[in-house]
């Protein structure tokens, strides 16, 4: 089986856009991502060094950024309480893939 057919949950990313004039961070339309997704809460390090729970996994082969905004299947794209911001990214060639990167997102 491909890498790809392993990937048959779907998840919405919204990309940092930018920052308005009043400091809010802006993003772009969600995209639907093929994503592989599992509850598993674990301690983590956060981007800072803080030691914070996860309560799921995502491996997607699509890039996302640590300013991304995120939503489960099932939840709502329309309110942004629904969302999630990437707690760790890692990313790694998939050797049998074909030249695809396989990015690990904990929420």
């Amino acid at each position: 089986m491909s890498l790809t057919g392993l990937l048959t949950a779907t998840v919405h990313v919204a990309s940092h856009v930018s920052v308005d004039q009043y400091g809010k961070n802006t993003y772009g339309p969600p995209r639907a991502v093929a994503a592989r997704v599992q509850g598993l809460r674990r301690n983590v390090r956060n981007r800072d060094g803080d030691e914070v729970v996860s309560s799921h996994v995502l491996y997607l082969v699509e890039e996302v950024k640590a300013t991304d905004r995120l939503w489960l299947p099932g939840a709502s794209t329309s309110s942004a309480e629904a969302s999630n911001v990437p707690i760790s990214i890692t990313s790694s060639p998939h050797p049998s893939s074909g030249g695809l990167t396989l990015w690990k997102v904990e929420l």
